[in-house]
């Protein structure tokens, strides 16, 4: 949900749209005084209804937000996990001969450089297209060998290179689709709905109009929005504004001589 739209327009936007609704509270609640006894007290039952209302937005909010930062600690988490997935591809291939092995250790600095520029990248065009080329490039690493693998002695060697081979392709996998998941559009969505519904039980039961009242209520609202938008942008692994660092796999690019 707005996964494609700028947060530096979400951020005003909704902000914005929270004050129009608190000020439309503030109205409603001066109409309905209007039509009733104004001077009946209901200052008490305005303040269970705040502490109920935010503390049930505290709760939703604080959810997605665990959330958002679970899916980030997995993908950084992911990069550590495929940076020793390709070391130890890389050491294994020691295991073959110097002919054999030269080859497929330039697939894999090929195959680690290009990886390292896929995480780093921000759009999903890009990063299709560097996913494209990794991926050739795997697939000629695979067939180079098992192609030498096939040809030599089946000894303890095949299985060592090819587990590690598929845990180097899996981890690759894996964070395709880590990085591809968002949270889910509801609860997004029963977030928003929330905070609308908070700005405008907020504007409700301001009873003073002043400035003062206004300048506190834009201060919470302004508060809001920012959570709201942080949750948004920990959810964009390739265009938000934490992103995951690639120190390992840097490291490790720079260990094989890239």
């Amino acid at each position: 949900m707005f996964y494609d739209v700028s947060l530096w327009w979400i951020l005003p936007g909704l902000f914005l749209a929270m004050c129009a609704t608190c000020l439309f509270g503030q109205y409603l609640n001066r109409w309905l005084r209007s039509r009733r006894n104004a001077d009946e007290d209901t200052a008490g039952l305005d303040g269970f209804v705040v502490s109920g209302v935010f503390g049930l937005m505290a709760l939703l909010m604080g959810f997605s937000f665990s959330l958002a930062i679970g899916r980030y600690e997995e993908r950084r988490q992911d990069v550590v996990n495929e940076a020793n997935a390709i070391s130890t591809m890389y050491s294994r291939l020691a295991l073959l001969a110097p002919a054999e092995r030269v080859p497929l250790e330039a697939d894999i600095r090929e195959y680690t450089k290009i990886r390292v520029t896929w995480g780093s990248t921000s759009g999903l065009a890009a990063q299709e297209r560097l996913s494209d080329q990794a991926d050739a490039v795997c697939d000629r690493f695979a067939a180079r060998l098992f192609a030498i693998l096939a040809a030599g002695p089946k000894d303890s060697r095949l299985p060592t290179l090819v587990g590690a081979y598929n845990d180097m392709s899996d981890i690759a996998a894996t964070r395709h689709a880590v990085r591809n998941a968002h949270l889910p559009g509801g609860v997004t969505f029963l977030l928003a709905v929330f905070l609308f519904g908070s700005a405008g039980v907020l504007g409700f039961t301001i009873h003073a109009r002043g400035a003062r009242s206004m300048v506190g209520s834009a201060m919470v609202i302004a508060l809001l929005a920012l959570a709201y938008c942080a949750i948004l942008d920990l959810d964009r692994p390739a265009r938000g504004t934490f992103q995951v660092p690639q120190d390992e796999m840097i490291r490790l690019s720079h260990k094989l001589g890239n």
